[in-house]
């Protein structure tokens, strides 16, 4: 719950809250006793004379001398293709497609002999496409393909491990002049090498309080998210875990919180100097400020519900969420439960998010999954099936292309001019995640 000092707050805005001396409180109410017997008005182990907020929830004690300028759009502009080191890899897909091959499945990407057809994502790092898998039970690996030629996938290297566990999301980063992978395990988080794709290892395995399987939705890791150094972890009814990964190899526990109001937390997003939390089948959001990294400060009005932007008895009309995702400035949501689709909000105001647009599905069977974004395209995992949606206007999404795939059908993963459909649950042997054609022409805008 927000505590009177947070209204004020609120109400007085951010130039006010950090530096402004010239900001009254009129009426701050009665001193408050914090103590359980308290006898004299004395707060106790931090009384000080009146009303105790409190540590500030925002950071600005953190920072030093005048609040540096707000962003601008050209503050985000990124870098030129050329700005980076060469990849190892041959890079992305580079072959033009015909229009009958588009929205049907070319090949298929699978682990190997211990994979368990249980799959979540990839990604693209370093010119190859990165299949990390596991059971939500345990057991999976990553392999990483040569997806130059989408529809003749070449294995370049495979590593597994008992303990690592089904893999929402992946973080990577460069530290000790080696690359590194972090993924799921079945009591924390994993850090691997992947410095040399033939010959991956995993490092280590950091234990997190009280997290177990098998209940695969309250104690568990449900997504991380490295912002280097730090990695944080979202474990459901748990909350976040920051871990210092300086040293893959002899990472280190530094922070843990539980947010309030309570939230089964699901995916996450560290930006800079806030933190957008997401629910997994649930409907709270949080957004925070990590001006310190290890400590999460709830930002006043970032506390927000998922919601169709209508309202019934002055409240707002939730939606489920399965999952979401943060691009740029926007949360998407695949809905769950009463019809999947996107729901879209607007997180420009960190303090005021908005209800933008949702699109819903009138196809039976369709119920939460995931989201990813390729600049002004939507891709929604709906377990019955996924769909492609055109969101360059949000406010109304529309939808481009509906795709099939055997299976619990969650994830579908824009890589250059083809998808990556993914199935956790119920796929044909060695058939987890298709390829497919979506758009003629390869990606060349780098």
């Amino acid at each position: 719950m927000m505590r009177t000092a947070c209204w004020v707050w609120a109400v007085l805005g951010l130039a006010a809250a950090c530096g402004d001396d010239d900001v009254t409180v009129d009426d701050a109410g009665a001193p408050v006793d914090a103590g359980l017997d308290a006898g004299e008005p004395d707060a106790g182990r931090d009384a000080g004379p009146g009303f105790d907020a409190g540590p500030p929830i925002t950071g600005c004690e953190l920072l030093e001398g005048e609040l540096p300028p707000w962003p601008t759009e050209g503050d985000f502009a990124p870098p030129a293709p050329d700005a980076f080191d060469p990849i190892a890899g041959p890079g992305g897909p580079s072959v033009s497609f015909e229009e009958s091959a588009l929205f049907t499945a070319c090949a298929h990407l699978d682990g190997g002999e211990r994979d368990r057809d249980h799959h979540n994502t990839v990604l693209m790092l370093d010119g190859y496409v990165w299949l990390p898998f596991a059971h939500e039970g345990g057991v999976g690996g990553i392999r990483a393909f040569d997806l130059s030629s989408p529809c003749e996938p070449t294995v370049v290297g495979t590593a597994f491990d008992d303990q690592m566990r089904e893999t929402h999301a992946a973080g990577v980063a460069y530290a000790n002049d080696r690359r590194w992978m972090a993924v799921t395990s079945l009591t924390g988080i994993q850090f691997w090498d992947i410095t040399d794709p033939t010959a991956m290892r995993m490092a280590s395995d950091l234990t997190l309080p009280d997290v177990t399987y098998p209940n695969s939705y309250l104690r568990v890791v449900m997504s991380l998210f490295w912002q280097a150094p730090y990695v944080y972890v979202s474990a459901a009814t748990l909350g976040v875990f920051v871990v210092d990964a300086s040293d893959p190899e002899n990472p280190e526990l530094v922070g843990h919180h539980v947010p309030s109001p309570a939230v089964e937390a699901g995916n996450l997003h560290a930006l800079g100097t806030r933190l957008v939390l997401l629910p997994s089948e649930g409907i709270q959001n949080h957004v925070f400020d990590i001006s310190n990294p290890t400590e999460l400060r709830p930002v006043p009005g970032g506390a927000f519900l998922v919601s169709d932007g209508t309202t019934r008895g002055g409240r707002p009309n939730v939606v489920t969420s399965y999952f979401g995702h943060v691009h740029g400035t926007q949360a998407l949501y695949a809905r769950h439960l009463f019809g999947g689709g996107l729901v879209i909000f607007d997180l420009s105001d960190w303090t005021a998010p908005q209800f933008v647009g949702q699109w819903v599905s009138t196809r039976d069977g369709a119920n939460g999954g995931y989201v990813f974004v390729q600049n002004e395209t939507a891709f929604v995992g709906l377990s019955s099936h996924a769909a492609i949606l055109d969101v360059s206007d949000p406010t109304t999404p529309t939808l481009v292309q509906e795709l099939e795939l055997q299976g619990d059908f969650d994830t579908l993963v824009p890589v250059g001019n083809v998808l990556v459909g993914s199935v956790d649950d119920d796929a044909i042997e060695d058939q987890a995640s298709a390829v497919f054609p979506w758009q003629r022409e390869p990606d060349t805008r780098g």
